[in-house]
């Protein structure tokens, strides 16, 4: 009963001690530029190629993260796995890259290769995707930077950056 009581006096403090302020002012609207791709589905034994619109290039790739992810037709369907990475059970092992698949006009394709899971070859058996979900974030700020640390072929440069003496 005593703890309960306190526990109602710290609850009548904190909701009577909030003060209504003024409203701040409204933030400016951002927009991401997410581009999500949802593929049906798709039986294939190896590699698995997803087209991607004309509106993306190879440029916004360049300067983007690309996430895929997929729903075997043996699981649940909320059941999302992600691309690269480890299948149902550790059956076999996905991986991924964008390629240019056509080259008058430029077509580019997200393709979804399946490997044994110790990467010492394909994964032999069909499968199925029932869904496939592509994301595309692009950068809002794109730096290149060069390379950290001392020149390594200057005896001088790698010293100096160490703060060797001689």
């Amino acid at each position: 009963m005593k703890y309960a009581s306190i526990c109602a006096g710290v609850l009548l403090l904190l909701v009577t001690a909030c003060k209504k302020g003024d409203t701040g002012p409204k933030g400016r609207d951002g927009n991401a530029n997410v581009i999500q791709l949802n593929y049906g589905s798709q039986t294939f034994t190896g590699v698995c190629s997803f087209p991607l619109p004309d509106s993306i290039s190879q440029e916004m790739i360049d300067s983007s993260v690309v996430l895929v992810y997929y729903v075997l037709s043996t699981e649940a369907p909320t059941s999302w796995y992600t691309v690269p990475g480890l299948g149902s059970g550790g059956l076999f092992e996905t991986r991924m890259f964008v390629y240019q698949s056509s080259l008058s006009p430029v077509k580019l394709a997200v393709s979804v290769r399946l490997v044994k899971p110790d990467g010492t070859g394909s994964y032999a058996t069909a499968v199925t995707f029932s869904k496939t979900r592509i994301i595309i974030i692009p950068a809002s700020k794109v730096t290149n930077v060069a390379r950290y640390g001392p020149d390594l072929g200057r005896y001088d440069a790698v010293k100096s950056f160490y703060g060797l003496g001689d």
